[in-house]
C-alpha cells in the first residue's frame, strides 16, 4: 500500500513538473511585487539577520575571538546559510497545502506537488544567501576550491529531506491546525540545539549521540567541513546511510498520507 502510494505521488509530480515550476516562478514574482524594495528585500532581510547574530554573539559575547582559526562571521555563515534554508523550508512546507487551498480546488491542482513547489521557492531564496556567503568569503581572502562541490550534495540532501518533511507536516497541519504553531516553537529549540552559534566541543560525552542524530546538525557541519576544513561528504559514510534511510522512510510515510487524505482536504478547508 505505502509503495503504491509512493509510486503514484512520484508519477504525479513528474507529470506536473513543468506546471509546478511555472507556478513556483509565478509565486516568486508575486511575492516580490508585494514589497516596495522588491527583490532587494531578499538581500536586505538576510543581511540584517546575519548582522544581528554576528554583533550579538561574535562581538558582544565572544569579543571578536575567532573559532577554529576563522573569524566568527566566516564560521557563522557556514552554519547559518543552510539553517535559514531548512527553517524556512520546514515552516513553508508545513503550511503549503493550507496556504494554497484556493488554487488546489479551483483549478484542480495535484495536491502532492504543492509541498515540492514550496521547497523549490525556498531553494531559490537560499541562492541569494549563498551569494552573500561567497562575497563575504572573498572579502576575507577565502576563495572557492574543489571541496565546495560537496555543497551540491548537502543542498540536494536538504531539498529531498525538506520535501519529505513537507509531505508529512502539510497533512498533519490539515488534521490539527495547532501543529503549525508547534512547529514554530520546535524550530526555535532546534536552532539552539544545533551547532550554529556554538562549538560541538562543548557537548558532554554522554549527550553527543543525541546531537549527532540531529539531521540539521549533519547538514550544518557538512557545510562547515566543506567550506572551511576541506572534508568530502563521503568521509562520513555511516551518517550518509543513516540520514538517507531516515529521509526515505519519512518520504514514504508522507506519500502514503498524501494519497490517503487527498480527497478529504476540501472538508478541512
Amino acid at each position: 500500500m505505502i509503495f503504491r502510494s509512493t509510486r503514484e505521488v512520484l508519477t504525479e509530480i513528474w507529470q506536473n513538473r513543468v506546471r509546478m515550476l511555472r507556478i513556483a516562478i509565478f509565486d516568486i514574482k508575486i511575492e516580490n511585487r508585494n514589497f516596495y524594495l522588491g527583490t532587494f528585500w531578499k538581500i536586505l532581510s538576510p543581511l540584517i539577520q546575519i548582522g544581528t547574530f554576528w554583533f550579538v554573539f561574535g562581538i558582544g559575547i565572544r569579543g571578536g575571538a575567532p573559532i577554529d582559526g576563522f573569524p566568527f562571521l566566516i564560521w557563522l555563515l557556514a552554519g547559518l546559510v543552510p539553517w535559514i534554508f531548512i527553517s524556512r523550508g520546514i515552516t513553508t512546507g508545513a503550511m503549503s497545502i493550507s496556504s494554497r487551498a484556493g488554487m488546489i480546488f479551483k483549478i484542480k491542482y495535484p495536491v502532492s506537488t504543492v509541498p515540492v513547489g514550496a521547497i523549490i521557492i525556498c531553494l531559490y531564496d537560499n541562492i541569494v544567501m549563498f551569494g552573500i556567503l561567497v562575497v563575504v568569503y572573498l572579502f576575507h581572502g577565502i576563495t572557492p576550491n574543489l571541496y565546495w562541490f560537496n555543497l551540491l550534495y548537502y543542498v540536494a540532501f536538504s531539498f529531498i529531506f525538506l520535501v519529505a518533511l513537507a509531505m508529512v507536516f502539510s497533512v498533519i497541519v490539515q488534521l490539527a491546525k495547532d501543529f503549525g504553531r508547534l512547529i514554530t516553537s520546535l524550530l526555535q529549540l532546534l536552532f539552539f540545539i544545533t551547532p550554529i552559534l556554538w562549538q560541538e566541543t562543548n557537548i558532554p560525552t554522554w549527550a553527543r549521540l543525541f546531537f549527532v542524530l540531529n539531521p540539521v546538525r549533519y547538514i550544518v557541519t557538512g557545510f562547515r567541513y566543506s567550506l572551511l576544513h576541506g572534508q568530502n561528504f563521503f568521509q562520513r559514510p555511516q551518517l550518509i546511510m543513516f540520514f538517507w534511510g531516515v529521509t526515505i522512510v519519512i518520504f514514504l510515510v508522507g506519500c502514503y498520507l498524501q494519497r490517503k487524505y487527498s480527497t478529504r482536504f476540501v472538508d478541512w478547508m
